[in-house]
């Protein structure tokens, strides 16, 4: 997991299961140098109608951006998943 100030980015290890991965997302609390919690954001990804050859992949990178209004403003980054649903 990385924030450069502009981004948060990071990949989530699947290892629950040998299957695909249908939904997942990861949501980003953006919160200022004092703890105040300033906006959130999120990365969605759903298992379009792609063919997978062999095992799936086991991990999800994911880039999330701090909200344009947000900018220059964030000191620190919460990360967290509330949806992961694989077959």
């Amino acid at each position: 997991l990385s924030f450069d100030g502009a981004t948060v980015s990071g990949a989530v290890r699947i290892t629950s299961d040998v299957s695909d991965l249908l939904e997942l997302e990861v949501v980003a609390g953006f919160y200022d140098v004092d703890g105040t919690l300033l906006g959130t954001d999120r990365f969605v990804h759903h298992l379009g109608d792609e063919v997978h050859d062999g095992p799936p992949v086991e991990s999800e990178a994911f880039t999330i951006a701090v909200p344009a209004p947000l900018a220059g403003r964030v000191g620190a980054v919460a990360v967290g998943v509330p949806v992961l649903v694989n077959e």
